[in-house]
């Protein structure tokens, strides 16, 4: 969801909300709902540390800041499984029955599964870009839908140099307008609660 806002006094104002188009199950289309709702209904809002707090009617949410409820993971020691396949303005998710992970170790080794084919070497890292060196991997044929995640994954790990950013548990590899954003799974639980606003 993305749209404009401004600050009312303690008042959270929201314009009109666009929305991402896609088949969500009905209790996450609910929620997606409620949350619409809620931030378009002018709720209260108040910083209480690393909290910020949205309140209209009896319901009550605590969002902790992003940078203390997901700190950026460090790029070493964390298994990172594909999520998002970008190729210019197009981004995809993984098809079902593909799965691709990449890990970096802190002797300088990589270690990847490219979808159909697993291999590794060696990596350096100069500010925001890796290089890969001495890359060995195994040769199957990949048939679809392992075999599109192959193509998707080495277009970018074969580049030189690969742009490398970290956001919270997000992993994005980068050569050209070619893209791959992992994910650390690292579990975050939200809060909701429905109680009266703290006056």
């Amino acid at each position: 969801m993305s749209g404009d806002y401004s600050l009312s006094g303690d008042k959270l104002v929201v314009g009109e909300l666009a929305t991402t188009e896609m088949g969500c199950q009905p209790d996450l289309q609910a929620q997606d709902t409620w949350l619409a709702g809620l931030l378009t209904a002018h709720p209260q809002f108040a910083l209480q540390g690393s909290n910020l707090i949205l309140a209209s009617g009896t319901t009550v949410v605590t969002l902790l800041d992003r940078a203390v409820a997901e700190p950026d993971q460090p790029l070493v020691g964390i298994t990172w499984g594909l999520t998002s396949i970008i190729d210019g303005d197009i981004a995809s998710s993984v098809p079902e029955g593909a799965s691709a992970t990449i890990l970096f170790t802190a002797d300088g080794q990589v270690q990847f599964d490219s979808g159909c084919n697993a291999g590794g070497g060696q990596y350096t890292v100069d500010g925001d870009s890796l290089h890969f060196a001495q890359i060995v991997s195994t040769t199957m044929a990949c048939p679809d839908p392992r075999g599109s995640v192959e193509s998707a994954v080495r277009a970018v790990l074969d580049g030189d140099p690969i742009k490398f950013s970290i956001d919270g548990t997000t992993l994005t590899l980068s050569v050209g307008d070619k893209s791959l954003q992992y994910d650390a799974a690292v579990d975050v639980t939200p809060t909701v609660s429905d109680s009266l606003y703290p006056r």
